[in-house]
C-alpha cells in the first residue's frame, strides 16, 4: 500500500511535469511561429515598392506599403550622391508621406509605429521639405503631425535631432522665418 501511493505520488509529479513541457514547447514554438511571420512581414514591405507617377499623389491612407516605399526611397544626400539628388520626387514622397496620416490610422499600431519612425527621419534628412510641405496641410492633418511629432514613440527620435540637422544647414530669408515659426511649437 505505502509503494502503490508513493508510485501514485510518482506518476502523478511526472505527469504534471511532461504536460508542463509541452505547453512551454507550444509557448516557444508559438514565439517562434510569430518572429517568423514578422519577419516575413517585414520582408514583404521593404521589397514591396509601389511608385510614385508624375508627382501625383497616391493617398491611401494607412497604407503600410506605400509607407514602407518611402522609407526607403528619402536617402541621406552623399557628397557624391548630389548630383542624382532630385528636390522634386522627394517633395513628392514626402506630400504622400504627410497625406497618409489620419486620424482613422490611430488603431493601427503598427502603421503609428512605422509612421511615427518615417516622420522622424524624414525631418532629420529632409527637415526643410517637410516642414514646409506640413505648413501647407489643412488645419486637421497638420495637427495630427505635429501632435506625432511632439510625442515620438521612440527614444532616439526627438525634436533635438531634428533642431540640430537645421543649425547645420545655412537658413536665410523666407526659409529662416518659416523654419524658426515651426520649431517654435515645440519649446514647451
Amino acid at each position: 500500500m505505502k509503494h502503490q501511493l508513493t508510485i501514485t505520488i510518482l506518476l502523478c509529479h511526472l505527469f504534471f511535469a511532461c504536460n508542463t513541457d509541452a505547453k512551454q514547447s507550444e509557448a516557444q514554438i508559438t514565439i517562434d511561429n510569430i518572429r517568423e511571420k514578422s519577419d516575413n512581414l517585414y520582408d514583404k514591405f521593404e521589397n514591396k515598392k509601389i511608385p510614385l507617377t508624375g508627382g501625383k499623389l497616391n493617398c491611401q491612407p494607412c497604407d503600410i506599403l506605400f509607407l514602407s516605399n518611402i522609407n526607403s526611397t528619402i536617402k541621406p544626400i552623399t557628397q557624391p550622391a548630389r548630383r542624382s539628388f532630385n528636390i522634386k520626387r522627394d517633395t513628392d514622397y514626402i506630400k504622400n508621406l504627410l497625406c497618409i496620416y489620419k486620424s482613422k490610422c490611430a488603431t493601427n499600431i503598427e502603421f503609428v509605429q512605422y509612421f511615427n519612425e518615417t516622420l522622424f527621419r524624414t525631418m532629420e534628412i529632409r527637415p526643410l521639405i517637410t516642414i514646409q510641405q506640413i505648413l501647407r496641410l489643412d488645419d486637421k492633418t497638420k495637427g495630427l503631425i505635429i501632435k506625432t511629432l511632439k510625442n515620438p514613440i521612440q527614444e532616439n527620435n526627438s525634436i533635438y535631432n531634428i533642431e540640430k540637422t537645421l543649425s547645420q544647414i545655412p537658413l536665410r530669408g523666407q526659409d529662416q522665418k518659416i523654419t524658426f515659426e515651426f520649431m517654435r511649437q515645440f519649446k514647451n
